[in-house]
């Protein structure tokens, strides 16, 4: 970017120290080597890299211009266009007129921009939501959920005798029985012992659901 914008003032002011070839290389492939400059520039930042420039980039600042920047890149053209056609004579360009009309047609374009944002732009959007898209209120009321009644409902309970008793009988055993013990060692032996990983997930399903 900053060899295509500074080689240009050189070939401006002395054309003839450079071959033909060069200028036409130059006018050729100068603007879209600029863009792919400067999307090389932007591309890592989008992907998160560069915190220091997005935050800067990324400022609370810009958003009013972000919403008008697009309406001053078609504007401002036209502005440009239509005085440099009504000017009574030619002016000579240099660094001073550049910089002064560089920063007044960015105000002017700017300014009408809000303007046309303003008194065009947002009431035809408006009127667009209202009469093509329906009324945001309408939608609101149109997905606002219906209230919710709450039903009481009874619990029932289905344990059957003889899964009361198992518990029953669980509960009321201790680790000191000498029947508990012996039944937790044939237990651990069997589950040590066992090769079969499907036989050992069935029997633990029945086992749990038996307990519940």
């Amino acid at each position: 970017m900053l060899i295509i914008t500074f080689t240009f003032k050189p070939i401006n002011n002395h054309p003839d120290d450079f071959p033909q070839i060069f200028n036409s290389f130059y006018m050729t492939f100068s603007k879209p080597l600029f863009i792919l400059a400067l999307t090389m520039f932007l591309f890592p930042i989008l992907l998160g890299r560069g915190k220091f420039i997005r935050a800067i980039l990324g400022h609370d600042f810009f958003t009013p211009l972000a919403r008008i920047s697009f309406g001053a890149y078609l504007i401002h053209a036209t502005f440009m266009t239509f005085e440099a056609f009504n000017r009574p004579r030619a002016t000579w360009s240099d660094f001073n007129i550049n910089f002064t009309m560089f920063f007044a047609w960015l105000f002017v374009s700017y300014m009408a921009s809000f303007l046309f944002t303003i008194f065009i732009e947002a009431p035809c959007a408006n009127l667009e939501k209202t009469f093509l898209m329906g009324s945001s209120k309408g939608k609101r009321k149109a997905k606002k959920p219906p209230k919710m009644k709450l039903v009481k409902v009874e619990q029932y309970s289905f344990a059957n005798s003889f899964s009361e008793t198992l518990v029953k009988n669980d509960s009321e055993a201790s680790d000191s029985t000498p029947e508990l013990s012996k039944r937790k060692k044939d237990d651990d032996d069997y589950w040590k012992d066992d090769d079969s990983p499907q036989d050992r997930t069935a029997d633990s399903f029945v086992k749990n659901a038996i307990n519940s």
